[in-house]
């Protein structure tokens, strides 16, 4: 069970790590956009 739950915390700390670095991307590629 304690491997288990430190996998989930890990998938999910990591998870909102990807959503930060998405949102990141996601601005530099509407800044590209709107620039050319």
């Amino acid at each position: 069970m304690k491997e288990l739950n430190i996998k989930d915390m890990t998938l999910v700390s990591g998870g909102v790590q990807w959503d930060k670095v998405g949102a990141g991307l996601g601005a530099v590629g509407i800044g590209l956009a709107l620039y050319y």
